[in-house]
Protein backbone atom coordinates (compact mmCIF):
# COMPACT_ATOMS: atom_id res chain seq x y z
CA UNK A 1 0.00 0.00 0.00
CA UNK A 2 2.81 2.51 0.42
CA UNK A 3 5.04 1.85 -2.39
CA UNK A 4 1.33 2.07 -4.25
CA UNK A 5 0.64 5.43 -2.59
CA UNK A 6 3.75 7.00 -2.38
CA UNK A 7 5.80 5.22 -5.17
CA UNK A 8 8.35 4.38 -2.15
CA UNK A 9 8.73 1.60 1.03
CA UNK A 10 11.46 1.06 3.30
CA UNK A 11 11.85 -2.33 5.12
CA UNK A 12 13.94 -2.27 7.51
CA UNK A 13 16.27 -4.59 8.92
CA UNK A 14 16.08 -7.32 5.63
CA UNK A 15 19.52 -8.44 6.16
CA UNK A 16 21.28 -9.11 9.67
CA UNK A 17 24.57 -7.07 10.43
CA UNK A 18 26.96 -9.70 9.36
CA UNK A 19 25.03 -10.80 6.37
CA UNK A 20 25.82 -7.00 5.78
CA UNK A 21 29.32 -7.25 6.28
CA UNK A 22 29.87 -10.51 4.31
CA UNK A 23 28.85 -8.72 1.23
CA UNK A 24 31.16 -5.66 1.93
CA UNK A 25 33.90 -8.22 2.29
CA UNK A 26 32.76 -9.38 -1.55
CA UNK A 27 32.46 -5.61 -2.51
CA UNK A 28 35.68 -4.92 -1.21
CA UNK A 29 37.63 -8.07 -2.92
CA UNK A 30 36.35 -7.35 -6.47
CA UNK A 31 36.12 -3.41 -6.32
CA UNK A 32 40.14 -3.11 -7.38
CA UNK A 33 39.91 -5.76 -10.37
CA UNK A 34 36.45 -6.23 -11.50
CA UNK A 35 34.71 -2.48 -10.58
CA UNK A 36 34.19 -0.27 -13.62
CA UNK A 37 33.89 3.37 -13.50
CA UNK A 38 30.95 4.98 -14.75
CA UNK A 39 30.42 8.74 -16.23
CA UNK A 40 27.18 9.62 -17.71
CA UNK A 41 25.63 13.31 -18.82
CA UNK A 42 21.79 12.76 -19.44
CA UNK A 43 18.88 15.05 -18.80
CA UNK A 44 15.92 14.22 -16.47
CA UNK A 45 15.02 11.92 -19.04
CA UNK A 46 18.13 9.94 -19.02
CA UNK A 47 18.74 11.39 -22.46
CA UNK A 48 22.23 12.01 -23.67
CA UNK A 49 22.95 14.97 -25.82
CA UNK A 50 21.35 18.37 -25.90
CA UNK A 51 20.63 18.04 -29.45
CA UNK A 52 19.09 21.58 -30.26
CA UNK A 53 18.16 22.40 -26.91
CA UNK A 54 19.32 25.30 -24.53
CA UNK A 55 21.11 24.22 -21.30
CA UNK A 56 17.75 26.59 -20.39
CA UNK A 57 15.18 24.35 -21.50
CA UNK A 58 13.79 21.40 -19.40
CA UNK A 59 15.49 18.96 -21.84
CA UNK A 60 18.79 20.56 -22.32
CA UNK A 61 19.21 20.97 -18.73
CA UNK A 62 22.63 18.65 -18.04
CA UNK A 63 23.27 16.55 -14.80
CA UNK A 64 26.47 14.04 -14.06
CA UNK A 65 26.23 11.11 -12.91
CA UNK A 66 28.99 8.86 -11.64
CA UNK A 67 29.93 5.59 -9.92
CA UNK A 68 31.64 2.61 -9.70
CA UNK A 69 30.26 -1.03 -10.48
CA UNK A 70 30.52 -4.43 -10.00
CA UNK A 71 28.86 -7.25 -12.35
CA UNK A 72 26.87 -9.86 -12.10
CA UNK A 73 29.08 -12.08 -13.89
CA UNK A 74 32.40 -10.89 -11.39
CA UNK A 75 30.38 -12.91 -8.54
CA UNK A 76 31.64 -16.07 -7.78
CA UNK A 77 28.33 -18.62 -8.12
CA UNK A 78 28.25 -18.92 -4.28
CA UNK A 79 28.15 -15.06 -3.91
CA UNK A 80 26.34 -13.96 -0.95
CA UNK A 81 24.64 -11.19 -3.22
CA UNK A 82 23.40 -13.59 -6.19
CA UNK A 83 21.87 -16.18 -3.63
CA UNK A 84 19.74 -13.26 -1.80
CA UNK A 85 18.85 -12.49 -5.49
CA UNK A 86 18.13 -15.72 -6.98
CA UNK A 87 15.45 -16.37 -3.63
CA UNK A 88 12.04 -16.95 -5.34
CA UNK A 89 10.40 -15.34 -2.47
CA UNK A 90 11.80 -12.04 -2.74
CA UNK A 91 10.89 -12.08 -6.54
CA UNK A 92 7.65 -13.01 -5.46
CA UNK A 93 7.17 -10.42 -2.93
CA UNK A 94 8.08 -7.67 -5.62
CA UNK A 95 5.61 -9.24 -7.62
CA UNK A 96 2.84 -8.74 -5.28
CA UNK A 97 4.22 -5.29 -4.32
CA UNK A 98 3.34 -3.91 -7.41
CA UNK A 99 0.49 -5.79 -8.43
CA UNK A 100 2.35 -7.45 -11.68
CA UNK A 101 0.88 -9.94 -13.52
CA UNK A 102 4.57 -11.63 -14.28
CA UNK A 103 7.95 -10.58 -12.44
CA UNK A 104 11.27 -12.72 -13.74
CA UNK A 105 14.89 -12.35 -12.98
CA UNK A 106 16.71 -10.55 -15.60
CA UNK A 107 18.51 -12.94 -18.35
CA UNK A 108 21.32 -10.31 -18.42
CA UNK A 109 24.39 -12.02 -17.03
CA UNK A 110 25.86 -8.60 -16.51
CA UNK A 111 23.35 -6.70 -14.79
CA UNK A 112 20.78 -9.19 -12.99
CA UNK A 113 22.39 -8.04 -9.71
CA UNK A 114 24.96 -5.63 -9.09
CA UNK A 115 26.89 -3.57 -6.55
CA UNK A 116 27.50 0.34 -6.79
CA UNK A 117 29.95 2.35 -5.08
CA UNK A 118 29.69 5.90 -4.74
CA UNK A 119 33.53 7.56 -3.78
CA UNK A 120 33.68 10.92 -2.13
CA UNK A 121 37.34 11.03 -3.86
CA UNK A 122 35.22 11.94 -6.95
CA UNK A 123 32.03 12.95 -5.59
CA UNK A 124 30.12 10.51 -6.80
CA UNK A 125 26.37 11.10 -7.45
CA UNK A 126 23.15 10.65 -9.54
CA UNK A 127 21.97 13.37 -11.03
CA UNK A 128 18.06 14.10 -10.67
CA UNK A 129 16.14 11.78 -13.39
CA UNK A 130 13.44 9.43 -14.02
CA UNK A 131 14.13 5.78 -14.31
CA UNK A 132 12.88 4.13 -17.79
CA UNK A 133 12.03 0.54 -15.57
CA UNK A 134 8.75 1.65 -13.37
CA UNK A 135 10.34 -0.32 -9.98
CA UNK A 136 13.66 -0.63 -8.71
CA UNK A 137 14.94 -2.72 -5.79
CA UNK A 138 17.84 -1.45 -3.94
CA UNK A 139 19.66 -2.70 -0.95
CA UNK A 140 21.59 -0.10 1.61
CA UNK A 141 25.10 -1.38 2.65
CA UNK A 142 26.60 1.56 3.99
CA UNK A 143 26.32 5.00 4.31
CA UNK A 144 28.51 7.78 3.76
CA UNK A 145 28.60 11.89 3.93
CA UNK A 146 26.31 13.13 1.51
CA UNK A 147 25.00 10.60 -0.97
CA UNK A 148 21.40 11.03 0.67
CA UNK A 149 18.78 9.63 -1.98
CA UNK A 150 16.04 12.54 -2.42
CA UNK A 151 13.01 12.57 -4.77
CA UNK A 152 9.90 14.48 -5.47
CA UNK A 153 6.73 11.91 -5.06
CA UNK A 154 4.67 12.10 -8.63
CA UNK A 155 6.42 14.55 -9.92
CA UNK A 156 6.87 13.07 -13.51
CA UNK A 157 3.70 14.20 -15.13
CA UNK A 158 3.45 17.88 -14.02
CA UNK A 159 7.24 18.30 -15.03
CA UNK A 160 6.77 16.55 -18.08
CA UNK A 161 4.47 19.57 -19.10
CA UNK A 162 7.21 22.04 -18.17
CA UNK A 163 9.64 23.76 -20.48
CA UNK A 164 12.35 24.97 -18.53
CA UNK A 165 14.46 24.13 -15.92
CA UNK A 166 13.69 26.94 -13.82
CA UNK A 167 9.91 25.93 -13.90
CA UNK A 168 10.99 22.74 -12.61
CA UNK A 169 13.27 23.82 -9.80
CA UNK A 170 10.60 26.10 -8.56
CA UNK A 171 7.78 23.10 -8.42
CA UNK A 172 10.18 20.79 -6.59
CA UNK A 173 11.33 23.16 -3.80
CA UNK A 174 9.47 22.46 -0.46
CA UNK A 175 8.51 18.88 -1.83
CA UNK A 176 12.04 17.46 -1.47
CA UNK A 177 11.93 13.79 0.15
CA UNK A 178 15.07 12.98 1.80
CA UNK A 179 14.32 9.60 4.13
CA UNK A 180 17.15 8.27 6.16
CA UNK A 181 18.73 4.84 4.67
CA UNK A 182 19.66 2.24 6.73
CA UNK A 183 22.64 -0.27 6.31
CA UNK A 184 21.03 -3.48 5.68
CA UNK A 185 17.78 -2.17 4.90
CA UNK A 186 15.49 -2.72 1.23
CA UNK A 187 14.43 0.13 -0.36
CA UNK A 188 11.53 -0.17 -3.35
CA UNK A 189 11.05 2.73 -5.19
CA UNK A 190 8.81 3.14 -8.81
CA UNK A 191 11.35 5.83 -10.44
CA UNK A 192 9.55 6.39 -13.63
CA UNK A 193 6.95 7.82 -11.46
CA UNK A 194 8.99 10.44 -9.22
CA UNK A 195 12.28 12.78 -10.27
CA UNK A 196 15.34 11.80 -7.89
CA UNK A 197 18.53 12.04 -7.62
CA UNK A 198 21.55 10.87 -4.88
CA UNK A 199 23.45 13.99 -3.76
CA UNK A 200 27.20 13.99 -4.10
CA UNK A 201 28.82 11.79 -1.53
CA UNK A 202 31.57 13.91 0.50
CA UNK A 203 33.25 11.56 2.67
CA UNK A 204 33.25 7.64 2.81
CA UNK A 205 31.83 5.52 0.51
CA UNK A 206 28.14 4.42 -0.61
CA UNK A 207 27.54 1.22 -1.00
CA UNK A 208 24.27 -0.39 -2.56
CA UNK A 209 23.59 -3.19 -4.37
CA UNK A 210 21.16 -3.23 -7.23
CA UNK A 211 18.35 -6.50 -8.09
CA UNK A 212 17.11 -6.40 -11.57
CA UNK A 213 13.56 -8.08 -12.25
CA UNK A 214 11.76 -7.76 -15.34
CA UNK A 215 8.35 -8.18 -16.52
CA UNK A 216 9.05 -9.69 -19.98
CA UNK A 217 10.88 -13.50 -19.20
CA UNK A 218 14.21 -13.41 -21.21
CA UNK A 219 14.87 -9.54 -21.35
CA UNK A 220 18.44 -8.22 -21.35
CA UNK A 221 20.02 -4.64 -20.64
CA UNK A 222 20.52 -2.78 -24.38
CA UNK A 223 23.69 -1.95 -25.68
CA UNK A 224 24.06 1.81 -24.74
CA UNK A 225 23.43 0.47 -21.26
CA UNK A 226 26.19 -1.88 -20.54
CA UNK A 227 28.38 0.14 -22.25
CA UNK A 228 28.10 2.85 -20.10
CA UNK A 229 27.15 1.03 -16.75
CA UNK A 230 29.64 -1.90 -17.07
CA UNK A 231 31.90 -0.41 -19.72
CA UNK A 232 31.65 -3.96 -22.23
CA UNK A 233 28.68 -5.94 -24.23
CA UNK A 234 28.90 -9.51 -22.48
CA UNK A 235 30.68 -11.77 -19.66
CA UNK A 236 34.49 -11.23 -19.57
CA UNK A 237 35.95 -14.03 -21.96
Amino acid sequence: AEVKRQGYCHLPGFLQRDAVAELLREVKSLEGTCGFRSHEAHNVFLETGREANSAEMLRGKEFSSSKVLIAMDDMSPQSPLLAVYRWDPLRQFLQDVFSLPQLHHSADPLGGAYYNIFDSDFRDTLGWHFDRSNFSMNLILQTSEGGHFQYVPDSKTTISHMRTWAEAEQHIEGRIETPELYSGSLYLFAGSRSLHRVSPVTAGQRVNAIFTYVEEQGATLNEYTLRTFFGRLGPRS
